[in-house]
């Protein structure tokens, strides 16, 4: 019989666990329930900025598992323009601000991410003109 003894590491902030303490360490630096987080797609690091803007314009009640606004409907778009597009900073604010409700906007990460890619990319030439 074999008997082994593991250290884990775990994420301060989301619970993830890892069996390289370095890897815990990178994952907390950008992890998208980290209020001080930097973002990985971005750069971003004023969420805590954002998040007080967007808590001012969009006043809720929260409920059992979901939002009442009391003024206006904060949408998926208007989420994305606070934060230029960027996917993984709507997701934290999502997350930390919300407290992970993400279907009161339907928000879809991946159709976010697979835009910002697409108009990143469309932004650069990758030819040069007499290619």
């Amino acid at each position: 019989m074999k008997e082994k003894v593991k250290i884990v590491y775990y994420c301060d902030y989301c619970k993830k666990k890892y069996f390289i303490k370095s890897a815990c360490a990178k994952h907390e630096k950008h992890c998208t329930r980290n209020l001080n987080r930097i973002c990985g797609i971005c750069g971003n690091t004023n969420i805590s900025d954002i998040i007080e803007k967007i808590k001012e314009e969009f006043p809720f009640e929260e409920h059992e598992g979901w939002v009442k606004w009391k003024d206006k409907e904060l949408t998926q778009e208007i989420l994305l323009d606070y934060v230029e597009g960027c996917p993984a900073c709507a997701l934290t604010i999502i997350r930390i601000a919300f407290k992970d409700l993400v279907s009161w906007i339907n928000f879809n990460y991946k159709e976010a991410h697979t835009k910002y890619w697409n108009e990143r990319n469309a932004e650069k030439n990758y030819y040069p003109e007499n290619y």
